[in-house]
Parts: C-alpha cells; structure tokens; sequence
C-alpha cells in the first residue's frame, strides 16, 4: 500500500549525435498517461543533472484512474544527452492506503534538428 503525496516517475530518453550545421533537436511526442491518482505535470530535465534546464512541457487538463489522459508536447533537447522525462503525480490519502501507479504509452515520438 502507498500513503498519500507527491509520486514522481521518470524515464530516460536518449538523444543522438547531431549532423554538422545543426545545433539542437525538436523532441516531438505525443501519448496517454493512465494513473491512479492525478497526474499534475510531466517535466522535461536535458541534460540531466542540470535542473536550470528542467521545465514542465506538458499538463493534461484532467486525470482520472480508469481513463487515458492524452498528452503531446514538442521541447528542444541538447544533443548526445539523456534527456530525463518527468512524470509528477499526486495520489489522496485514504483511510485504507491507497495504492498510486503509473502506466504510460508513447504513440509517437521523433526528432527534427534545428
């Protein structure tokens, strides 16, 4: 069982080397997001451990647990990084635990240099 809060889940997306004469990439996704709490924001960190680079680039207007939440967003992301996405979430507290879990499909994701 989970108590109630803040959950934070994250996964790495690794970005590949530039061609010469480009300086960055246009991470394009697009997916849902299907949690049991609410999902607050999905923030974007590249490169990783730089947290003045982390900023929120998607926020679906609602979540409930038995519905897909579509979310899209399009960010520049540093090349021949892991980009490190972030998916914040907040679950009630409720008198017998209530447990927080987070499934997420990307149905389309691609880069375009700029």
């Amino acid at each position: 069982m989970a108590a109630g809060g803040w959950y934070i889940y994250r996964i790495g997306v690794p970005i590949p080397l530039i061609e010469p004469g480009d300086t960055y990439y246009v991470l394009t996704v697009t997916g849902q997001a299907l949690v049991d709490g609410n999902l607050v924001a999905i923030v974007l960190e590249d490169p990783p451990g730089n947290t003045a680079c982390c900023r929120p680039i998607a926020a679906p207007a609602a979540t409930v647990f038995s519905t897909w939440s579509p979310f899209s967003f399009a960010a520049p992301v540093v090349p021949h990084t892991l980009a490190v996405l972030y998916f914040i979430t907040y679950n009630a507290e409720q008198s017998y635990g209530n447990r927080t879990g987070l499934r997420v499909e990307f149905t389309s994701g691609y880069f375009t240099p700029e």
